[in-house]
């Protein structure tokens, strides 16, 4: 019960074809994109994209128009250093191999909307999504920190960091996606999921929160400052403030004498810093705190404490700015009325002493303020813009998508690009592409749709499609296949209005897939499971319904005997199916009524171990030990199809010699 002609009956039938009828009820499920390895499935976990595929030919089977964009993720991927060892050109060698897996695997896919990630029609559309948030402004090209990797020549944002910020920090010119306007409405969003707490935290903690002190610094210029502070025990530290000029208009801040010095530092950057001319007083101490212009730090305004940070300390001493010691003995000194207090006993004071005075609030503030969508793999998507060095400007290339690699791995434009400027150097990284993949797909298809993403013809589309039914994310993805759709669309929100329908009703987020040890299944632990082997061994049917017995919610651990288990329990199904029967009655009908409505309300809330549970049971008391009629055998194969579609079409033809899909005959009423 492999592939056969039944993908071919169901490609045929239009199956998988999103119908322009306004009559049904629209559906739009989303799950992970399986990430591509010479080898197979890189973890084996294939359940995101089985689970959905489950679900989708459910809701078909109840006449819904279902959206289920099946993708592959072969952006930023090892597999093209994998692959180029056995070619000397980038090929769909290692995108078809997946294609054809799932396929053997009855996963439906709607070629129109089958997303490669490399693919032309997918890039031009990510790269027009690129244009457009750049020219409204939420993408950036500047200077910023990011974590360096030199073994491997990569760079990181902290969301995709993981455990490895003893990377040393660097600057370096890359795109960055500003977030610092729509953090609170993305916290809000996350905690009106319907996920544990725990991946809400983890979530929310990926955007830096942390509770502040905030009050207002009196500037030698009668201006004032807002500043934050999550250690304000330490104030007494503060020898320096810098002020970055990307946020905030800085020559506000500036005494008339510094305003050339300052104009020629923005102009040319050279220096590390330039004085403003304007000083801070300290509010605890009284100190003058001189006020520095500086893009050394991704923030509007930085807090020098060389006393108690060792890089403020290094920079301190660099500049030859004061460096004042406000602890000894794990006592505060340099302090004022802290004097003599251990740290935590000093904070709690100041923090009552402050807002008792009416000087200072508390509240929760997100420390991330931009996310770096830049890559040094040069096998992302190319930034869709050229950088004109003389003029020192990057002009898009907005009339020239796709931008791509050809075949020599090398940019290539189309023929007649009259801009000036060179290509950037660098990708797209995971998180731009992922994130954007929801969205795209609602509009993607193999003729290269005008995609505009901020349009209010796009507007028209979302609506359409969103909310999504659910999505299903892989759990160690959550950055980019959760929270940056959650971002991206609170973009959409702001631009195109908030009558904008929510992302998503339902959020499942899928564990790793383990082995007997629940060691994760992976090349570095050498487990792989190579899913083109179990086809030869086991129906594909089985694979189907060894994937979906265990809890999409709970982690997966990988045994051959019990897929065996199963395979054998299909296959004593298979034959009792299609065994010669004249039973054209049976007082088996209720049973089989009763069955179909079970297995609907499970389906419908998402137990779908409970109904494979129920399908097991029945089966085994009905169908193989039981002796029922074609109708009840016509009944319960369409309530399989979705489970094991294989075996379904097969009786289908064999014993009710059906011409087209058994999708067709719907879910029984």
């Amino acid at each position: 019960m492999g592939r056969g002609n039944w993908y071919q009956k169901w490609l045929n039938n239009r199956s998988f074809i999103i119908e322009n009828d306004r009559l049904k009820e629209k559906k739009y499920i989303f799950a992970s994109f399986p990430r591509c390895d010479m080898h197979g499935f890189l973890d084996a976990n294939v359940r995101p994209q089985i689970y959905a595929d489950f679900y989708s030919r459910f809701l078909r089977m109840r006449d819904m128009n279902v959206l289920f964009p099946v993708g592959f993720n072969t952006l930023c991927s090892k597999s093209f250093y994998e692959s180029k060892k056995t070619s000397n050109y980038l090929d769909d060698k290692i995108p078809n191999i997946y294609k054809e897996t799932l396929e053997e695997l009855g996963v439906g896919i709607n070629e129109a909307k089958m997303i490669n990630m490399r693919h032309n029609e997918y890039v031009s559309n990510l790269q027009s999504a690129f244009i457009d948030l750049y020219e409204k402004g939420y993408i950036e090209y500047k200077n910023t920190i990011v974590y360096f990797d030199e073994s491997k020549n990569k760079i990181y944002d902290s969301f995709n960091l993981d455990n490895k910020k003893e990377l040393p920090r660097i600057k370096e010119k890359c795109f960055v996606l500003k977030i610092d306007n729509l953090s609170k409405q993305v916290v809000a969003d996350i905690e009106k999921l319907n996920i544990s707490d725990t991946y809400k935290n983890k979530l929310i903690n990926l955007l830096e929160p942390k509770e502040v002190l905030t009050l207002n610094l009196s500037l030698s210029n009668d201006k004032t400052i807002e500043i934050e502070l999550e250690n304000p025990q330490y104030l007494g530290s503060i020898s320096y403030i810098l002020m970055n000029p990307e946020y905030i208009n800085v020559i506000d801040y500036t005494d008339h004498d510094e305003i050339s010095s300052v104009e020629q530092y923005l102009e040319n950057g050279n220096e590390p810093f330039a004085y403003t001319g304007v000083n801070a007083i300290n509010p605890l101490t009284g100190a003058m705190i001189p006020l520095f212009v500086s893009t050394a730090e991704n923030k509007d305004f930085y807090l020098g404490m060389p006393g108690i940070n060792n890089e403020d300390k290094l920079f301190a001493t660099n500049a030859g700015f004061e460096i004042i010691n406000v602890l000894s003995d794990d006592v505060l000194i340099n302090s004022d009325f802290l004097n003599g207090l251990d740290v935590n006993t000093a904070k709690k004071t100041i923090i009552d002493a402050f807002i008792d005075a009416g000087i200072a609030a508390k509240k929760v503030v997100y420390g991330k303020k931009e996310i770096n969508l830049s890559s040094f793999d040069p096998f992302g998507a190319l930034f869709p813009f050229l950088y004109d060095k003389e003029g020192m400007v990057i002009n898009p290339l907005k009339n020239f998508l796709p931008y791509n690699f050809n075949q020599a791995f090398r940019p290539q434009l189309l023929p007649n690009v009259d801009l000036l400027g060179e290509p950037l150097e660098g990708t797209m990284n995971n998180l731009f592409s992922e994130g954007m993949a929801p969205f795209i797909a609602i509009l993607y298809d193999e003729f290269n749709s005008d995609y505009q993403m901020l349009s209010e013809t796009t507007k028209e589309e979302y609506n359409t499609w969103l909310p999504l039914d659910f999505i299903i994310v892989d759990e160690s993805s959550l950055a980019s296949e959760l929270l940056m759709p959650i971002i991206i669309h609170n973009i959409l929100k702001k631009e195109l209005g908030y009558d904008l329908h929510e992302f998503a009703k339902k959020v499942i987020i899928a564990p790793k897939v383990f082995d007997n040890s629940l060691s994760p299944i992976s090349k570095i632990n050498n487990n792989l499971v190579d899913l083109n082997k179990l086809m030869d061994k086991c129906f594909a049917d089985s694979i189907r319904l060894y994937y979906l017995s265990q809890d999409i919610n709970n982690k997966f651990v990988f045994n051959q005997y019990e897929l065996e288990d199963i395979d054998k329990y299909v296959k004593y199904l298979r034959d009792a199916l299609l065994r010669e029967s004249d039973n054209d009655t049976s007082n088996l009908d209720y049973y089989f009524s009763d069955f179909a409505t079970k297995a609907s309300i499970l389906i419908s809330e998402h137990r779908v171990v409970d109904f494979i549970n129920l399908v097991k049971e029945f089966s085994i008391k009905y169908i193989i030990k039981d002796i029922p009629s074609k109708d009840n055998i016509l009944t319960f194969i369409r309530i399989i199809f979705s489970v094991m579609p294989y075996l379904a079409e097969e009786v289908y033809e064999k014993q009710f010699k059906g011409k087209y899909s058994i999708i067709n005959e719907g879910w029984p009423v």
